[in-house]
C-alpha cells in the first residue's frame, strides 16, 4: 500500500492517491485506489483496507456457504463502497430489507435457503390482507431480485456453495405470482412534453443561482438527455477516460458493474456532449480526476425540488434516461443504434421500458402542422445553454 500526493498546476489542489495491490505467487492479483481530498480520511481507508487483507488474504473471499444472509449483505455492501463492486440504491435499499430480521431471512445460512423460507419472506412482506399489501408486490419481486444478485456473487466472486435453484424455480415463481405475493415491475411509459423541457431548464437555471449551490443543474439535465447515461455513471466521469477526438468515454463504474478493474463499457458521446463537456472542463480548469465534485442523489434531489415547483406530476430522474433514449427513435436512428447508446443488452427490456414514441401533439404534425419535436426543442435549448455559458465565461475573463 501506498499513499501518494498530487498538486494540482491549475489551481494547487492536493489529493491523495491511496493504492491497494495484493500479489500471490508474485504477481498482482487484485488492484484497487482512490483519492482523497483529504489526508486524514486517505489514512482512514489506508487503515481499514490493511485490516480488511489481514483478515480474508486477499480481496473477496469473505463469504461462505454457512455466512448468513445479512452477514452476506453487510459484506457485499461493504465492498460496494470500498469499490469494489456496483450497487444501485434499488439494491443496497434491497440489501437492507433482506438483512432486516422482520422479515425472516437475515438469520438464515446461504446453503439453507429453500422454497419454504422464499414464501415465508414473501407473505410476510404482503401482510395478511392481499387486497392492502403492506409492501406492493413489486417491491417484494426487486427484493428477491437482489437476493439472487447476492447468491449469485456469492456463488461466482467468493467461491461460496449456495444454491441459486430456489430463485429459478419456475413453479415456486408461478404460485408465488398466482397469490400475487410478487409480479414484475410495471413499465413507465412517462416521456417529457416539449413544454416540459424547456419548463425544467427554466427552472434549473433558477435552482443555479441560488445561493451556495454548487451543482450545474442544466448541464446534467442536458447530459443526462444527450447520452442517456445513469446519473451515478455521469457524475463518475474522469477527464482521463474521455477520448475527445472519438468522441466515448471508457466507464469505469455501470449497472452491472462486476468489480474487475478491466470490465469497461464504452459510451458514445453524441448530440454535442462533448462539447457541453468541454466548455465545463474549460471553465473549471480540471486536468486530472474526477470531472464533477458532487454526489448522483444531490443532482437528482435538486431536480425533484424543481419537479414539484414547477407542478410537474409524475417525473422522476430517470425518466430522463427513457426520455432520451426516445429522441434517438424519434430522429430515425436504428434499434441496433439507439441500443448502442443505452448499452442495453436484452432488446426486449428495451423496447418495453425505454422505446415510447412522442405522441405529443401527434394529430397536428398528422395534418402538418408546425409542431416541433422533443428533440428539436433540445437541441434549441442546448443551443441557450451554450451562448450563455461562452457568456458568462467571456464576462469572468
Amino acid at each position: 500500500m501506498a499513499i501518494s500526493t498530487y498538486t494540482s498546476r491549475v489551481n494547487n489542489r492536493v489529493t491523495y492517491k491511496v493504492t491497494v495491490t495484493k500479489k500471490k505467487r508474485g504477481k498482482v492479483v487484485a488492484r484497487n485506489y482512490k483519492k482523497f481530498e483529504s489526508l486524514e480520511e486517505a489514512k482512514a481507508w489506508e487503515s481499514c483496507m490493511r485490516k480488511y487483507l489481514d483478515a480474508s488474504g486477499f480481496l473477496g473471499n469473505h463469504i461462505t456457504a454457512f455466512t448468513s444472509v445479512s452477514e452476506a449483505a453487510r459484506i457485499l455492501q461493504q465492498h460496494a463502497d470500498w469499490g469494489f463492486l456496483t450497487l444501485c440504491k434499488t439494491e443496497s435499499s434491497n440489501l437492507r430489507v433482506l438483512s432486516d430480521p422482520n422479515w425472516g431471512l437475515s438469520d438464515v445460512a446461504l446453503c439453507d435457503l429453500d422454497n419454504e423460507l422464499i414464501e415465508t419472506f414473501c407473505i410476510l412482506r404482503r401482510g395478511l390482507s392481499r387486497e392492502k399489501p403492506l409492501v406492493e408486490p413489486q417491491t417484494t419481486w426487486s427484493n428477491l431480485t437482489t437476493l439472487s444478485l447476492l447468491l449469485r456473487t456469492a456463488r461466482t466472486r467468493y467461491k461460496a456453495s449456495v444454491s441459486e435453484v430456489v430463485l429459478k424455480d419456475a413453479d415456486l415463481l408461478a404460485h408465488l405470482r398466482r397469490e400475487n405475493l410478487i409480479s414484475n415491475s410495471k413499465s413507465r411509459q412517462r416521456r417529457l412534453s416539449p413544454n416540459e423541457l424547456q419548463r425544467l431548464f427554466n427552472g434549473l437555471q433558477e435552482k443555479e443561482k441560488q445561493k451556495r449551490v454548487k451543482i450545474p443543474y442544466t448541464l446534467m439535465f442536458l447530459l443526462s438527455l444527450t447520452t442517456a447515461m445513469r446519473i451515478t455513471e455521469l457524475v463518475n466521469i474522469r477527464i482521463e477516460d474521455i477520448d475527445f477526438e472519438k468522441k466515448i468515454i471508457r466507464l469505469r463504474q455501470f449497472k452491472g458493474f462486476s468489480g474487475n478493474r478491466s470490465d469497461t463499457q464504452y459510451q458514445p458521446l453524441i448530440r454535442n456532449s462533448v462539447e457541453l463537456l468541454k466548455l465545463y472542463i474549460d471553465q473549471k480548469g480540471i486536468t486530472e480526476g474526477l470531472i464533477f465534485n458532487f454526489t448522483a442523489g444531490g443532482v437528482s434531489d435538486g431536480f425533484r425540488e424543481v419537479v414539484r415547483k414547477l407542478n410537474i406530476e409524475d417525473l422522476c430522474y430517470h425518466d430522463l434516461r427513457r426520455e432520451a433514449i426516445s429522441q434517438l427513435l424519434d430522429m430515425q436512428l436504428t434499434l441496433k443504434q439507439a441500443m448502442s447508446v443505452s448499452r442495453h443488452k436484452d432488446a426486449k427490456v428495451f423496447e418495453e421500458h425505454y422505446s415510447q414514441p412522442d405522441i405529443n401533439n401527434m394529430d397536428d404534425r398528422l395534418n402538418n402542422a408546425e409542431m416541433p419535436m422533443s428533440y428539436e426543442v433540445l437541441n434549441s435549448i442546448k443551443k441557450q445553454f451554450r451562448e450563455s455559458a461562452r457568456t458568462s465565461s467571456s464576462v469572468t475573463a
